[in-house]
């Protein structure tokens, strides 16, 4: 059996939905519509707002590494006076 090319067909397929009677219902409402738009704005600001915090997040994370190594070099620099102060006290 041939088989037909997929194109005509969609071709025939959207040639029988050109046609719309004048006083055919609409398929959404105005509200409907104005809800599933508002839907999609809060959804656009949800995204924003998660990436918003992701970004914040990441210099968050960056600044709060960048305290433990201060921390870490507070830490050696504090150990190693403390060295230091014994070997002068060893010395004397």
């Amino acid at each position: 059996m041939p088989r037909l090319p997929a194109l005509p067909l969609l071709l025939l397929a959207l040639a029988g939905c050109a046609e719309v009677a004048a006083d055919a219902p609409a398929l959404l409402t105005r509200a409907e519509i104005a809800d599933r738009t508002m839907n999609a704005a809060d959804t656009a600001r949800g995204t924003q707002a998660a990436d918003e915090l992701g970004y914040r997040a990441a210099q968050l994370r960056a600044r709060a590494a960048q305290l433990r190594h201060n921390d870490r070099d507070a830490a050696e620099r504090a150990e190693l006076l403390r060295r230091a102060q014994l070997l002068e006290e060893q010395q004397t």
